[in-house]
């Protein structure tokens, strides 16, 4: 057996911790592609979860051992597997159903879009990350929100959208300004509105004026 220790990530939350997982043993094949035995008996990934399909066990090569870990699949795993990854998309979905607009992305590339973001309770520029694709922090699909919302607050995370007119420069130096701060005039200036010229000099006060008739 071995311990090995893996990085995972709560999809309420997005924080990543460590995790201890206990294997008796692996294969893996020249694509790449692992499976791993748990020392529960569950074959699956790294992280401990179960495999999604039978076809994950073609890169066990050994008869004997490919045949154990079908019968596994069919009489245990199959049902474990549909279970544990019906229950991880409900919560992703309940995730990303809040708080989504109902937009029209109309021909805008969905998969393109960039986002920073940063934890909710940090309000400092510098916490928001580099802008970023969605396969980094979502690794199980694209969520529905991601480039409808120009920004959104979900799951311990404030995610706002970056335009791609502001990578032009030096993508490092771009810096997301949280949409609802600032003052008056920063708001006008995102939303592409002059705000209004302050308040001039105040005027002299003068007092009735009487003009005599020349003529009198």
């Amino acid at each position: 057996m071995q311990d090995l220790y893996v990085k995972v990530k709560d999809p309420e939350t997005g924080q990543t911790s460590q995790k201890k997982v206990t294997v008796i043993r692996s294969w893996s094949d020249v694509s790449g592609a692992h499976v791993y035995l748990h020392a529960n008996g569950v074959y699956g990934y790294k992280d401990a979860s179960p495999i999604r399909t039978e076809a994950d066990l073609t890169v066990i090569t050994n008869p004997r051992q490919n045949q154990q870990a079908k019968k596994w699949w069919r009489m245990v795993g199959q049902e474990m597997s549909r279970k544990y990854y019906d229950d991880q998309n409900r919560v992703l979905d309940e995730l990303n159903a809040r708080g989504v607009p109902d937009l029209d992305a109309g021909a805008l590339d969905l998969d393109a879009v960039l986002y920073s973001r940063r934890p909710i309770k940090d309000r400092r520029a510098a916490a928001y990350s580099d802008p970023t694709l969605w396969p980094v922090w979502f690794t199980l699909g694209r969520p529905e929100w991601w480039g409808h919302a120009g920004v959104i607050e979900i799951g311990g995370f404030r995610y706002q959208v970056v335009e791609v007119d502001d990578l032009d420069g030096d993508p490092e130096s771009v810096e997301p300004v949280d949409q609802d701060d600032g003052d008056e005039e920063s708001k006008s200036d995102e939303i592409g509105v002059t705000a209004p010229a302050g308040p001039g000099p105040p005027e002299k006060e003068t007092g009735p004026t009487f003009n005599p008739d020349p003529g009198e």
